[in-house]
Formats: structure tokens, C-alpha cells, sequence
């Protein structure tokens, strides 16, 4: 299995406090619960960790649906890094990893990360057929030694701030919402080509 290559290449030593998920976009509602991932690692003396995927898992699960990223993987694992996050970890999800049910996977986190803590949010599931939801983890957590703590999701304006909220405010052109939502201007990159010079006209001169 990829992943478990991944994993057993990092080979931590100390205990960890770690989130698992997507964290596409690493919008406010993440940063809010990474906040809450270092909070708790300091509260236990511990190192605080990321597990994310290099691809979205419902490319895998799902190969028909499209889901356009808010982030690459580069900015991705950079912003979440930018939070003071200890160690970030991104996974191969393969239909390997897809198979395994969630006593499996978390005790891949705690052979390889040696994982006492789990943060995570309320709608938050893993393993096979998404099993692994916060009340079976816990039961799990009892049995191998490890806390699990659910952060509530974060609310702007009475919205619950989300991957999929920012979505649809780019999908409508509502860029004060995508701001509102990430706290930062949304940045598209791209290959600049020369072209009829209106760029510079509208205040984006080409620049090679």
C-alpha cells in the first residue's frame, strides 16, 4: 500500500496530536480547527500533525464526478505549514487505502505517528464506506488509547464556513463571500502567454 509507505518513511519518534482531511482550500473553518490541533498538542505536550491526501478521495471513489480544487497540493500543504502546524503528512488515496476500514487506518496514524489525539469536525468520518464517524472512533479510541475531540464548525454571519460554500461563491462570481470565507483573495495560476496587450488595459500587464 502506498500510503503506508508514505507514512512509515516519515517515521516519527514523539507522540502526536493529529487531524485528518482534504483541507482543500485551507479556508477559516480549517484554520479554526487547526487552531484547535496545536491548543491541544500544547495541552499534552506533544507534537501537533496534518494527515491530508495528494488527491481528492472522491476521484477514487467517484471517478465520474468532478470536483475542481480550491488549492494544489503545493499551496495547500504550504498554507496549512503557514498555521504552525508540526508535521504535515500527504497520503496516496488509493483504492487500497479505500478498503480500509477505520480501526485499520488509525492504527496506521499510531504504528507511524505514534497518534494519542484525534481532532476533528462533527461531520467528520473515515474508512471504508466513510465508518469511522466520530462515535464509532471514539469507541475505537477507547479500545487503542486515544482521545477524540470534535471541534464545532466555524459560523461567519451565520454561515458554516466550507470547501463546498466556497465553491458555490466562485461558481456565482460572489468574491466578497470567497474572501469572506478563506480571509485572504482568491488566486488562480496559470501559464501567462503573450497575446493582443489588453491586460494592459485592465491593469495586468504582461510580465516575461
Amino acid at each position: 500500500m502506498q500510503a503506508e509507505k508514505e507514512l512509515s518513511e516519515l517515521a516519527a519518534k514523539d507522540d502526536m496530536v493529529l487531524s485528518v482531511g482534504v483541507f482543500d482550500g485551507v479556508h477559516l473553518g480549517h484554520k479554526h480547527l487547526l487552531s484547535q490541533v496545536k491548543k491541544k498538542a500544547k495541552e499534552l505536550s506533544m507534537l501537533s500533525g496534518v494527515v491530508t491526501f495528494r488527491r481528492h478521495p472522491m476521484e477514487v471513489l467517484a471517478p465520474a464526478a468532478t470536483l475542481p480544487y480550491l488549492t494544489g497540493l503545493d499551496d495547500k500543504l504550504r498554507l496549512i505549514q503557514a498555521e504552525g502546524i508540526d508535521t504535515v503528512i500527504a497520503l496516496t488515496f488509493d483504492k487500497d487505502l479505500a478498503r480500509l476500514d477505520a480501526g485499520q487506518f488509525v492504527s496506521l496514524l499510531q504504528t507511524h505517528l505514534h497518534m494519542r489525539a484525534l481532532v476533528v469536525g462533527p461531520d467528520f468520518a473515515l474508512g471504508y464506506h466513510r465508518e469511522g464517524n466520530v462515535e464509532s472512533l471514539r469507541r475505537i479510541g477507547e479500545a487503542k488509547n486515544f482521545s477524540v475531540t470534535v471541534v464545532p464548525p466555524l459560523r461567519i454571519n451565520g454561515e458554516v464556513v466550507s470547501s463546498t460554500a466556497i465553491r458555490e461563491a466562485l461558481a456565482s462570481g460572489d468574491m466578497p463571500r470567497v474572501f469572506r470565507l478563506t480571509g485572504r483573495q482568491y488566486i488562480i495560476k496559470g501559464v501567462v502567454v503573450p497575446g493582443t496587450g489588453q491586460g494592459r488595459d485592465w491593469g495586468f500587464p504582461l510580465s516575461i
